[in-house]
């Protein structure tokens, strides 16, 4: 199965919903997402997902993906079942030599642009764990907004992989 989908436009608003709690709960979201009806909208991809594996106990991780638009957009959101909230995240080094770490309220994609999302600069972090990343891969649902003011939903797979 590709992690690539392809994006279809929204009623407008956020993509929202409630946590899911359990493993089943997370497969069959993950099925039903790979067989709603999509509408074809080519010019944004979202691929190469990957999310670090986390233990009990551990209430949060970080993700990185490469996200590819044709035309102008803008990534306003993003969610996965089982997590409480994702926040995008820009780390970097201040002046003085600190690591330093701010979050981003959104994130522009350039037209003709691929960005990689990775842990030392702009990545995605994963807060309010209901249950540990083990393994196997991580439904992601990204909400953009085109240049014309459009929403569209793109939906992609994270791969949980051991920290290094």
């Amino acid at each position: 199965m590709s992690d690539l989908a392809p994006v279809s436009r929204t009623g407008g608003g956020f993509f929202l919903s409630r946590p899911l709690e359990s493993a089943m709960s997370a497969r069959l979201f993950a099925l039903l997402l790979v067989l709603l009806p999509l509408a074809a909208h080519a010019d944004i991809t979202a691929g190469n997902g990957w999310v670090w594996r986390t233990r009990a106990g551990q209430s949060g991780s970080s993700a990185g993906l490469t996200l590819h638009s044709e035309q102008p957009a803008t990534l306003l959101a993003v969610y996965a079942p089982g997590v409480g909230r994702i926040e995008l995240h820009h780390s970097g080094v201040d002046s003085n030599g600190r690591r330093t770490m701010r979050r981003l309220p959104s994130l522009p994609l350039p037209a003709g642009k691929t960005l990689v999302l990775r842990e030392d600069g702009i990545h995605l972090m994963l807060l309010g764990l209901a249950h540990p990343l083990s393994r196997g891969k991580l439904p992601l649902v990204l909400t953009l907004q085109d240049a014309g003011g459009g929403r569209h939903t793109l939906v992609t797979l994270l791969d949980v992989r051991v920290p290094q």
